[in-house]
C-alpha cells in the first residue's frame, strides 16, 4: 500500500501540475483549504443530473480534490474520529458556500456548467447535492478506493480514529460525483445569505 500511495502522490502532483490546480479559500474565518480546484473541459460520457442539466463533451467543468495538507492538519487537531469527521463535514460545506460564490462571480469561471470530482466516499455526498455515477473502468475505481481510502486511516486519528477510517473506506469503489453550477448556487449562496453577519464559524 505505500508503494501504492508513493505512486499516486506522484500522479497527484503531476495532475495538479498540468491543471493548474489552485487553493480554494473558503473564507478567512476558516483559516484553511479544504480543496483544490481545476478548471478542463468535460470529456466522458454525456450525462444527465437529476436537476435536468445536462453535461456533454466540451462543456467546462471545474473539477475538485481534496486537500491533503489540511487533512493532515485535522488529524493532529482532532481528539477523535467523530471530531474530526465534524471539523471536515463544517470545512466541506465552508468551501463550497466559497464555490458557489467564486462561481457567480468570477469571470475566469463563466460558462463553468458544472463541478465534480472522484471519491470513494460518493454514497455520503448526496447530502450536499451530488450525483454519483460510475467510472469508465471498475478496475480504475477499485484502485482509486484503494488509495483512497488508505489516505482516510492515514489521515484518521490514532486507535478508534483508524477504526472508523477502515470502516469509511468499506465501500471498494470510487465513483464520480457532479452538482450541476446552477444547483450548487441555489443551494449554497442561499446558504450563506442565512448567515448573519459577524457569525462565528
Amino acid at each position: 500500500m505505500a508503494a501504492l500511495a508513493l505512486l499516486w502522490r506522484l500522479y497527484d502532483d503531476a495532475y495538479g501540475w498540468l491543471h493548474g490546480l489552485r487553493d480554494l479559500d473558503p473564507g478567512l474565518a476558516r483559516h484553511r483549504a479544504y480543496f483544490r480546484t481545476g478548471l478542463t473541459r468535460y470529456h466522458w460520457r454525456p450525462l444527465r443530473l437529476t436537476d435536468g442539466s445536462r453535461l456533454r463533451w466540451g462543456d467546462r467543468v471545474l473539477l475538485l480534490h481534496l486537500h491533503s495538507d489540511s487533512l493532515t492538519a485535522l488529524r493532529h487537531e482532532a481528539a477523535s474520529a467523530a471530531a474530526l469527521g465534524l471539523a471536515l463535514r463544517r470545512g466541506v460545506e465552508a468551501s463550497l458556500v466559497a464555490l458557489a460564490e467564486r462561481l457567480a462571480t468570477d469571470p475566469e469561471l463563466a460558462g463553468v456548467r458544472a463541478v465534480g470530482a472522484v471519491t470513494h466516499l460518493w454514497h455520503r455526498t448526496h447530502r450536499l447535492g451530488f450525483d454519483s455515477y460510475p467510472l469508465w473502468s471498475g478496475r480504475w475505481a477499485r484502485l482509486v478506493a484503494a488509495y483512497q481510502g488508505s489516505l482516510v486511516r492515514e489521515h484518521a486519528p490514532p486507535r478508534a480514529g483508524r477504526a472508523r477510517g477502515r470502516q469509511a473506506a468499506g465501500r471498494n469503489e470510487a465513483r464520480w460525483i457532479w452538482i450541476s453550477t446552477e444547483t450548487l448556487s441555489r443551494r449554497y449562496r442561499l446558504a450563506a445569505s442565512r448567515v448573519p453577519t459577524g457569525a462565528a464559524a
